[in-house]
């Protein structure tokens, strides 16, 4: 970025001027008309306008002094810095507004005309601009549960760029996807990518319902049909609501990457095998599902070439895996 960028504010005659002055010794404004080929009202009136910002000064004997860059220039960036910060005050403003003007709006559709249906439809090309409509115009949360991360509208790169400026705005973008995801590379590439931006995420061992929550406001979820309308989009406050509920108690029983690893929950699987534990009581107790359990049973039995259950306990006391853990 050249200087001239760096000082846009100013006009390109004023800044031109203003360089000649810097580097000029003090004199009138004839000496700097005649010096660069200006005419004399042209020159006093781009000083004028110099004078005018705090970059020169005109003393009682007409001549024209430069004034400190460092101190000039600094006040014309704090101005613009204060005028962008109160402009930002001023969008966060408008943006915590908007969830309380949709609330009035749709009141007053219910009161002047007929209800809104419970459900619009919305097509598989057209929901990425729903999805952009519904960040935009919501705040809180955005709870997302989703089994193919590759496919639908949190892959289009619109939305894609719009969910990782949400987040480096600080808005909380929870996401729960099928445990497949993990399986894929580059399925699990996206992820990896989504949670290094601040998506908080959580795994479960089938996704039977996709769905997004944005705030308060709206939901859309994928209808489960092969229909022309492969999307919902939902409205109303009660239906929001209950999908918030589905949300929280499904990343409840859903597992965290970081408490995902496979030889830590194998062992904490073995020591509750160890104390007489079912499979089903297992799964309850760490709050995974009963395939994720028999999964790491069976990847046990095969890392340690036994045929039983038993013959793993076993194994697993002689090797010392859960004396250590317990320890």
């Amino acid at each position: 970025m050249n200087d001239q960028s760096r000082l846009a504010e100013l006009p390109d005659d004023a800044l031109a001027l203003l360089r000649h002055v810097l580097r000029s010794q003090p004199c009138p404004t004839t000496g700097h008309a005649g010096a660069i080929g200006w005419s004399q009202q042209r020159t006093q009136d781009v000083v004028a306008a110099l004078e005018s910002r705090g970059l020169v000064r005109i003393g009682a004997d007409h001549v024209v002094r430069a004034l400190d860059p460092r101190v000039s220039i600094g006040r014309l960036l704090d101005r613009a810095e204060s005028d962008i910060e109160s402009r930002r005050s001023q969008i966060a403003t408008m943006r915590e507004s908007i969830d309380s003007l949709e609330r009035d709006f749709r009141q007053g559709q219910q009161i002047d005309a007929p209800k809104l249906p419970l459900f619009e439809e919305v097509t598989t090309a057209h929901a990425p601009e729903v999805v952009e409509r519904l960040d935009r115009m919501t705040t809180g949360a955005v709870l997302q549960v989703t089994a193919q991360i590759e496919v639908g509208p949190g892959h289009d790169p619109g939305v894609s760029r719009l969910r990782r400026d949400s987040l480096l705005r600080g808005r909380e973008v929870k996401s729960i996807f099928s445990i497949e995801v993990l399986q894929h590379a580059p399925a699990r590439a996206i992820a990896e990518e989504r949670a290094s931006a601040g998506e908080r995420q959580r795994f479960l061992d089938a996704v039977s319902v996709q769905f997004a929550v944005f705030g308060d406001a709206g939901v859309l979820m994928n209808s489960g049909d092969d229909s022309p309308a492969e999307y919902l989009l939902v409205r109303s406050a009660a239906l929001v609501q209950a999908f918030k509920e589905l949300f929280q108690e499904m990343w409840r029983r859903a597992e965290p990457l970081d408490e995902f690893a496979p030889a830590q929950q194998s062992t904490r699987i073995m020591e509750l095998m160890a104390l007489g534990f079912k499979d089903e009581a297992i799964a309850r107790h760490l709050g995974v599902g009963l395939r994720t359990v028999r999964r790491r049973i069976s990847d046990e039995m095969s890392n340690r070439g036994v045929d039983t259950r038993f013959q793993l306990g076993l194994a697993a006391g002689r090797s010392g895996v859960i004396d250590q853990r317990k320890g």
